[in-house]
């Protein structure tokens, strides 16, 4: 099988030459617009002036400047599309040479209230931020609202598994729909706005007399001046210009609360449009959830690319120019007003299902960018009965491939409670975030980073990292009792879970702290749930003897060598025995 690397990189020479061509035809194409543009200017100058006899020439290369521009449009278009490309393919290139992904890291979402800061989700060089391929507003929150709260079901988990495969096979139409995503963006905001348009009023749909008077009144104007340029009589036209106005002004307030909402949107339009449209070509395989959405795009695709042009269409009254004279021959703000309405009264219940794919369709992208990457990672297998985690060779996907240890683990079968010692920097904490954040990019329906995995959804419950805050007055001691406290209130709720915690009670004395740390440990081998309790305290490697079956002891080991101290980060039976503190004091001249 081809490396990642390697694909992108041929794919870069790729793209790099289409782009090349593009640039080459641009600069035939821009001097063609001039000199068609100059050569009519000079026709019609000659022409005027008696020195030819006929105004044909210049038309006809006036007709040829046209056609040359809108080329030069389409081949604009297609620039930045393939610039985007070229921007998505030299990302990922640098997100596996270990550089920053250029998509948002998602701090916006970061939050102190659950495990989302323990497992370091989200913010810079974080999961979320590894993982983000989205362009929309729908995407990332659907991207954050599923490592927020990932999914228990089933089901669920597999027809994204399934999907997550299958997508990740076909990494050309991801690049395709990445790009068309980034063409737009959502410089002028969301789509929140067309929501709320979907919801509002209709004063124009199904009324008899709007029907009659918008081809009527054009009608009245334009022969009322035919009669004025034929007659010499104006007032005619003047009074039917005036009834214009005053019709036009009874419903200027609608009309202009109608633009506020959906006006200037059809950039961000033509973005949804782009990514449904460049997702429509993908072969589903057997994958009824790809099928749904391919079906889905193909539908919402034209509809609203209409709506893009629509809007494109109400913005031209800001022309005050358009807006005099096309309001006053055709009614032009009602008539592009009608015109929404009939295509609101159509897809408005659609709608809402169409921004919904969009989103599905990015969550799947960053899925599947991260499955294509890293094809050692392997899609878990879910447990039927067994509450039981199991790995084979995991480690953290955050961590460098050529820095990661991996580690065997398995919980649920043989006791309920990992307790686990060892030194600082021995690897306790990093232990315990690799399981957290592989639980949860299990749930999400990822691959995760272990050559097998095994497990029953859960959900994760965690304190490992635990901050004070001036502004709330509440010390470190306190944070920690709180987050101590909410885990135990969740686990009364009957949900089987997964507990991740580290060094707790580090504000007390150290009889407190191990007394307060054993009633813990009894707390949560008393509920249904996995717990990981790391600790420096060897003495509670006593409850594996007073709680057989539930309580078991591992830990990460510390070897001193040579004066130098050093780490295995691997996990091993039994309570930690080295201790590194006085040593290292010692090595530093501390003591």
């Amino acid at each position: 099988m081809q490396s990642p690397l390697i694909f992108y990189s041929e794919r870069l020479d790729i793209v790099r030459k289409e782009l090349d061509k593009i640039v080459g035809k641009r600069r035939w194409v821009t001097a063609s617009r001039f000199l068609f543009f100059f050569s009519a200017i000079i026709l019609l100058i000659l022409y005027f002036r008696g020195n030819i006899d006929h105004y044909l020439p210049a038309i006809t290369f006036l007709l040829c400047f046209l056609i040359v521009v809108r080329i030069d449009v389409n081949l604009l278009t297609k620039k930045n599309f393939i610039s985007k490309q070229l921007f998505s393919i030299e990302n990922e290139i640098g997100v596996l040479q270990n550089q920053e992904n250029q998509f948002n890291n998602g701090s916006v979402f970061a939050s102190e209230e659950n495990y989302t800061d323990d497992l370091d989700v989200f913010g810079r060089y974080s999961i979320f931020h590894l993982l983000n391929r989205c362009s929309t507003h729908h995407g990332l929150q659907l991207l954050a609202d599923r490592f927020k709260q990932p999914y228990i079901q089933k089901t669920a988990i597999e027809n994204y598994q399934h999907a997550v495969k299958v997508f990740s096979t076909q990494p050309i139409i991801r690049e395709h729909v990445t790009a068309a995503g980034l063409v737009s963006g959502e410089n002028a905001g969301t789509l929140n706005d067309v929501s709320g348009w979907m919801q509002s009023e209709q004063i124009f749909e199904g009324k008899m007399m709007t029907r009659i008077l918008r081809f009527l009144l054009p009608v009245i104007n334009f022969a009322t001046a035919y009669y004025w340029l034929s007659e010499g009589n104006y007032f005619p036209f003047i009074l039917s210009v005036v009834l214009t106005w005053i019709y036009l002004g009874s419903s200027s307030a609608y009309i202009h609360k109608q633009h506020d909402l959906i006006g200037k949107k059809n950039e961000i339009l033509n973005q949804y449009a782009g990514i449904l449209f460049q997702f429509s070509p993908i072969d589903p395989g057997a994958s009824t959830y790809l099928m749904h959405l391919r079906k889905q795009s193909l539908e919402a695709y034209e509809e609203i690319k209409r709506l893009s042009k629509l809007s494109e269409l109400f913005d031209q009254r800001l022309n005050m120019l358009v807006f005099i004279i096309l309001n006053t021959f055709f009614l032009y703000d009602i008539q592009v007003t009608i015109l929404l309405e009939k295509w609101k009264s159509k897809n408005k219940h659609a709608f809402p299902g169409w921004l919904q794919s969009v989103a599905d369709i990015e969550y799947l992208i960053s899925l599947s960018a991260f499955a294509f990457n890293n094809p050692g990672f392997s899609f878990p297998q879910l447990s039927e009965n067994s509450k039981t985690i199991q790995a084979v060779q995991l480690s953290h996907p955050l961590i460098e491939p050529a820095e990661r240890v991996y580690n065997n683990f398995a919980l649920g079968e043989n006791e309920k409670l990992m307790l686990i010692t060892g030194s600082n920097m021995s690897g306790k904490s990093t232990f315990l975030r690799s399981i957290g954040i592989n639980v949860l990019l299990a749930q999400c329906g990822a691959p995760v980073c272990a050559q097998s995995f095994k497990w029953m959804p859960v959900r994760l419950l965690t304190c490992i990292r635990v901050t004070d805050s001036l502004h709330d007055h509440t010390s470190y001691f306190m944070a920690e009792l709180k987050k101590l406290q909410l885990i135990i209130h969740a686990l009364r709720e009957d949900v089987f879970s997964l507990v991740l915690i580290d060094e707790i009670l580090r504000g007390t004395n150290s009889d407190d702290k191990h007394h307060g740390s054993q009633k813990y440990i009894e707390q949560l081998i008393s509920f249904p749930c996995l717990s990981l309790f790391a600790t420096h305290d060897i003495q509670l490697g006593q409850m594996e003897q007073s709680y057989p079956g539930l309580v078991g002891n591992y830990c990460f080991e510390s070897m001193i060598q040579d004066n130098e101290i050093y780490f295995d980060y691997k996990l091993h039976k039994g309570v930690s025995k080295n201790r590194n503190a006085s040593f290292l004091m010692k090595k530093m001249e501390i003591i």
